[in-house]
């Protein structure tokens, strides 16, 4: 990716569902995935044959992520595989240039969550917003703490780049697979 560049011109996205109850999804898609070795580290890629719906760092042990990708859809079939929206992915993670087909991500998350990631799709790579900013994007300008709450469920790490959101002071916040990986992701991007 090109600094300067946006996520959104790399990826679609499309809702899981309108309600997202795990309840109305169960059952619905399969789920497949498979831990594979990026220049970050080692990640986690599930997708459905609509596209991918999870992208997680294994921060200690293998079955730490697996349990947070199962948590997130519980009740669904999740059995170990590879398939297209995770091989386009990798492609799309270890590309040093443009790639030539999106990444289609089918996502799970509340109406909020979803404008949120939405709203991450936005941010060029080079550069860091506030969770404040994102809130008042979204015209929404006191649930800064909501958006913060919504990043850190973002379940597709690196291609929703929520890695670069910051706190208002410009200190590094939190960052839900650990801000070793934050920081790697940022000075890749030569964010200092």
């Amino acid at each position: 990716m090109k600094i300067g560049q946006r996520n959104l011109d790399f990826v679609k996205v499309v809702p899981m569902g309108e309600r997202n109850s795990a309840n109305m999804m169960a059952g619905q898609f399969q789920i497949l995935y498979k831990y594979v070795e990026t220049r970050w580290g080692r990640m986690l890629l599930a997708a459905t044959e609509i596209g991918l719906c999870y992208a997680g760092f294994v921060s200690s042990e293998e079955k730490v992520a697996l349990e947070d990708m199962k948590r997130r859809f519980a009740n669904f079939d999740i059995q170990e595989g590879w398939g297209r929206w995770q091989q386009l992915a990798l492609g799309f993670l270890e590309a040093d240039d443009d790639i030539e087909e999106p990444v289609c991500l089918h996502l799970k998350g509340t109406v909020f969550q979803l404008g949120v990631w939405k709203e991450l799709l936005q941010i060029p790579a080079g550069k860091t917003v506030s969770y404040k900013d994102i809130a008042i994007a979204l015209h929404c300008p006191r649930a800064y703490r909501a958006v913060g709450t919504a990043v850190g469920c973002n379940p597709v790490s690196v291609l929703i780049p929520c890695h670069r959101v910051l706190r208002q002071d410009g200190g590094m916040g939190g960052y839900h697979w650990g801000l070793v990986y934050k920081r790697r992701l940022l000075d890749a991007e030569n964010i200092r």
